[in-house]
């Protein structure tokens, strides 16, 4: 069986083909990039659940320091708790219920956040907890 290599960087339909040839994701890294560590067989990754969490991150304003610092604040919108061999299925549906405004950068003063989906292990792991402080 044929492995990723640890940390490679795929988009989500990467990974999907990836997952039908026997590799499966650990950690996510931005908004539908993901992040695979560890080779799972796919019959096992079959029995397992996985989550459909869907964001809304939002920059805030962190301060003055350094001429102004900005953070991410990311609050969970929706999540569906999903087998992993029903996320083909599943993510055109969320897709085309959370779609961001193509003509809004993220980055941009007018903006009011956008959508991020992500798959997950573990339901709202990217929740943002606590705000953070400039040191």
């Amino acid at each position: 069986m044929d492995t990723v290599t640890p940390t490679k960087t795929m988009s989500l339909s990467q990974f999907l083909d990836a997952v039908r040839e026997g590799n499966a994701y650990l950690s996510i890294k931005g908004e539908t990039m993901l992040n695979f560590q560890v080779p799972v067989i796919v019959e096992e990754f079959d029995r397992w659940n996985v989550y459909v969490d869907v964001y809304h991150v939002q920059q805030m304003y962190g301060g003055a320091e350094e001429g102004g610092w900005w953070w991410d604040l990311w609050q969970l919108e929706a999540t569906i708790c999903v087998r992993h061999r029903d996320l083909k299925e599943i993510m055109p549906i969320v897709e085309r219920n959370y779609v961001n405004d193509p003509k809004k950068s993220y980055y941009s003063v007018n903006s009011s956040g956008e959508y991020r989906i992500i798959i997950e292990l573990h339901k709202g792991s990217m929740v943002t907890k606590t705000r953070p402080h400039y040191e």
